[in-house]
């Protein structure tokens, strides 16, 4: 009697296949032959491999088309016959309890069958990770085999509490009379799921097919007026609150994406309410498992759907699903508009420093080539010299490069080769110096602008600093670059005070260019409008953009609607009017450029121009000066 008291016992708490192995252990220890159970017996309720390659061709329609079958240890030996009598092609996988559901649902596309033949605690697992993992999808058709009436009711019951918009399931499992029971997953009309009872099948009935299939892709090309929940930010050329109603969402007042959301509200009947991220960011999965803003809003199914700007990337992609693009657009750079150089110095700067260097040089070498050649000439001839001082020579060149004539006169050939190639080595320069003077004084000269990545270095060390939207793709695509440049830019940010560098919105970032030593970089149309109320005058736009990128909607893991989303942005897009409400919008704003908004291209000469002359004019005086003092106290001394 006790030993039957805790056989009882050890039924409760162990499964079924459990409680075989534990009562044949104990029969064999006690002789208690009453209550074996033998194998055979519990096997006789099991699926047979016929009963479900029945199922498969009965669901095949095309004979090139691919079945996949997830099975458990307790059920190896059905899921091994099937594969060797299915006529289809067909792919095994074992559950045991880690399966990587990740590795075998991404790589499906188009409409795929799943069969699954797990007992119903692997099932209840296969599908709290499907959820947990955002793998749900509106292409993959499960197909759930199950032994008897009471443990499909069971899972039944527990996928009601868990099973997503979007996810599809069927249930067949047999009934005391030999029958199979068909039941499938269902959607209301205002996306709450739940499972309805669709008919009897049998292996001679062939008609299978049309109980498996449901189609609610009818719920979704008119929604009745369904309210959606919609979570964006308040970023002006896209997506522009208006006030706060007292539920805490908000207006959609204007924006890009305010009109993509409401063309796809009137195409698809339905209704929505906006509501902001609580962090007030784009959102992005975490290495701790977490998935910030509005990313995290649609990952945890708070929201339908994410619009403003959202660029499509392969981390957010295994927590959401994104329609197609909508809008591309690309990386710019936007710093502070250079400054014009000092031209205090402009007469001086039509040459470097080493071209002047040359002149001078040569100067004085000609000049004392000339006053030697004349010297060797009278010597040889025993004439009588007519020659001056060395000084005399070397500053009659000085007067032939100022276009001032030349007092000295050559007698002889040598000393007019000399002077034929000194004038005309003058004129060259003379020419080369008006010409760039003039280029130099009409047209200002500004510095050096920041116009694509490898000048940022430069940028730093001149004390910029440079920076992006925190928490964005901006952020992410330096931050987990591995090598190249985009390696070596994240280490320029300042990640000692992540605040210097990181800002919280377009707005800020652009607005800090104007504040600060501050390069900013962000997507193109977000930060042309904001430098365009600014005045586009006050800042440098980048000349390379980089990083291209695809704008979408996002939506949860395996919503159904994304299918109708996708047919309206293919119109929208093909017809061109996502371009025209970017012009639309960004054409509501004038350009608050200064009063001298267009650089003058040329100038008259002012004082500041020539301030490099006087400077000549009044050192050579002061010099002037203090050699005349010197020789006057020198006079009085020797006196």
């Amino acid at each position: 009697m006790n030993i039957n008291i805790y056989l009882r016992t050890v039924i409760f708490m162990t499964s079924f296949l459990d409680f075989v192995d534990c009562a044949n252990v104990f029969i064999k220890a006690f002789g208690n032959t009453s209550l074996e159970l033998s194998t055979t017996q519990k096997d006789a309720s099991k699926f047979a491999a016929p009963d479900v390659t029945a199922i498969i061709e009965e669901v095949s329609q095309d004979p090139s088309q691919h079945f996949h079958l997830l099975y458990d240890r307790q059920h190896e030996e059905t899921a091994n016959g099937v594969a060797k009598n299915v006529k289809v092609g067909l792919t095994l996988f074992q559950f045991e309890g880690n399966v990587a559901l990740r590795q075998i649902l991404t790589p499906l596309t188009g409409t795929t069958f799943l069969l699954t033949i797990c007992a119903s605690r692997n099932i209840m697992d296969i599908f709290q990770k499907i959820r947990d993992f955002h793998l749900e999808s509106h292409l993959v058709k499960w197909l759930l085999i199950m032994e008897d009436e009471t443990e499909r009711d069971g899972v039944i019951s527990w996928l009601d509490g868990i099973l997503n918009e979007g996810t599809q399931v069927t249930i067949i499992s047999k009934n005391p009379e030999v029958y199979f029971d068909v039941f499938t997953s269902h959607v209301t009309l205002h996306g709450a799921t739940g499972f309805s009872y669709r008919g009897l099948w049998d292996r001679s009935s062939g008609r299978l097919l049309p109980l498996l299939i449901r189609d609610d892709l009818h719920l979704y090309l008119n929604m009745k007026g369904r309210m959606l929940t919609v979570t964006a930010l308040n970023v002006w050329p896209f997506f522009a609150f208006g006030k706060q109603y007292p539920d805490g969402s908000y207006e959609a007042k204007e924006g890009i994406d305010v009109r993509i959301i409401d063309t796809l509200s009137y195409a698809l009947n339905f209704t929505y309410r906006v509501v902001r991220p609580p962090d007030g960011a784009w959102g992005y999965p975490q290495p701790d498992g977490t998935v910030t803003g509005m990313i995290g809003m649609v990952a945890r199914r708070e929201a339908h759907l994410a619009i403003t700007i959202i660029a499509i990337n392969e981390k957010r992609e295994e927590v959401v699903d994104f329609t197609i693009g909508y809008y591309r657009g690309f990386l710019k750079i936007y710093s502070r508009a250079p400054k014009q150089k000092n031209r205090a110095l402009a007469v001086l700067s039509s040459f470097t420093l080493q071209v002047w260097m040359c002149i001078m040089a040569a100067t004085i070498v000609t000049g004392l080539l000339a006053y030697l050649t004349v010297d060797a000439l009278d010597a040889n001839r025993k004439e009588t010299s007519h020659l001056g001082r060395a000084q005399d020579y070397v500053f009659s060149m000085f007067r032939n490069l100022v276009v001032q004539g030349n007092r000295l006169h050559p007698r002889k050939w040598p000393e007019r080769l000399i002077f034929l190639s000194w004038y005309f080595f003058c004129l060259i320069v003379s020419a080369l110096y008006s010409g760039m003077l003039t280029a130099v004084l009409a047209i200002p000269s500004y510095e050096k602008p920041i116009d694509s990545l490898e000048d940022l270095p430069r940028a730093v060390k001149a004390g910029y600093t440079i920076g992006v939207m925190a928490d964005s793709t901006n952020e992410y695509l330096f931050r987990d670059a591995t090598d190249g440049i985009y390696k070596n830019t994240w280490k320029l940010f300042t990640h000692e005070d992540r605040s210097k560098s990181f800002v919280d919105s377009p707005a800020t970032g652009i607005a800090r260019v104007l504040e600060r030593r501050y390069i900013y970089m962000g997507p193109a149309v977000l930060g042309d409008a904001m430098a365009k109320k600014h005045g586009t005058d006050q800042f440098h736009f980048g000349r390379e953009v980089f990083y291209p990128q695809d704008a979408a909607i996002a939506c949860p893991s395996g919503a159904p609607y994304l299918i109708t989303f996708n047919r309206v942005l293919t119109r929208l897009v093909e017809g061109g009017l996502n371009v025209k409400w970017e012009k639309d919008e960004i054409g509501k704003i004038a350009d608050k450029r200064s009063a001298d908004e267009v650089r003058p291209r040329i100038s008259a000469i002012t004082i500041t121009h020539l301030q490099a002359a006087f400077f000549v004019v009044v050192i050579g005086n002061v010099i002037s000066a203090v050699i005349l003092l010197i020789e006057n106290i020198a006079y009085f001394l020797i006196l």
